[in-house]
């Protein structure tokens, strides 16, 4: 289990530096109308996609995996395959021409189904976490074996765009001084960041599935 561990410690580090989501969470708790519940909602839905996510792949693809001729070649195929998707998602992230959208009239919006359609889009999120619920669905053989890591992996995920709720939930008073300078921070570099991580594990998961097909 600490082997299993360790590995998708960096890919869960990965998913977790996410500076659009930040960004996001943190505009829903400056909003004038319940931000609270609605910056919670929202988590709700991320983490309620999360979950969906990984039990799918536990639970229907992973077991189709294993019935194959040769799974260990699939396998080691998808790895390489999610190390391409990310190479690809830096390429359209760094040079694709972002149009901006007309904008539309403010309506009451279901903030938790926002939070499942964000992380359901977000392939900086999405692709890291399928390669680490991977790894684990791989590792471990029995579900109570899975849970904890895959517990580690969701939380650590959803730990950056948590953050600014917590914060604002425990300390109100000091939130905005505790919150202004990472905003400030991520506004400006937290693009860079997490083009590294993402850069470094697409080049990890492109490596290690070559080397066992």
């Amino acid at each position: 289990m600490l082997a299993t561990l360790a590995r998708i410690l960096p890919l869960a580090l990965t998913a977790a530096i996410n500076p659009t989501g930040l960004l996001l969470v943190m505009s829903i708790l400056s909003s004038k109308e319940d931000p609270g519940k609605k910056s919670r909602s929202f988590l709700l839905g991320a983490l309620m996609f999360l979950i969906v996510l990984g039990l799918l792949i536990t639970f229907t693809f992973h077991p189709a995996v294993q019935q194959a001729k040769n799974p260990n070649r699939i396998s080691a195929a998808i790895d390489v395959l999610l190390g391409l998707l990310i190479f690809l998602a830096l390429g359209i992230s760094k040079f694709g021409k972002r149009k901006d959208k007309p904008k539309k009239k403010q309506r009451k919006r279901p903030f938790a189904v926002i939070g499942f359609l964000y992380m359901l889009l977000n392939a900086s999120t999405l692709i890291p976490f399928i390669a680490a619920t991977k790894i684990i669905s791989d590792q471990e053989p029995g579900f109570w074996d899975k849970l904890p890591l895959f517990a580690v992996l969701v939380l650590i995920t959803m730990s950056m765009i948590s953050l600014p709720v917590i914060v604002s939930s425990l300390f109100p008073e000091q939130a905005e001084r505790v919150l202004g300078p990472l905003k400030s921070f991520m506004a400006r570099h937290g693009r860079t960041v997490a083009d590294v991580f993402f850069l470094a594990m697409a080049v990890y998961l492109f490596i290690y599935g070559a080397r066992r097909i």
